[in-house]
């Protein structure tokens, strides 16, 4: 296989398993905006 290509779908591979790992983390991430927009709301 060709150096580049094999890079390539190295790197594709990689964004795959961030993504898939963003995905799982996604609720977390929403749970922490939504404190945050309490805190600021209410002045906490």
């Amino acid at each position: 296989m060709n150096e580049s290509l094999a890079a390539t779908l190295g790197e594709l591979q990689a964004q795959i398993y961030w993504l898939h790992d963003a995905e799982e983390f996604a609720p977390i991430g929403i749970i922490l905006v939504k404190l945050l927009i309490f805190r600021l709301e209410h002045d906490w």
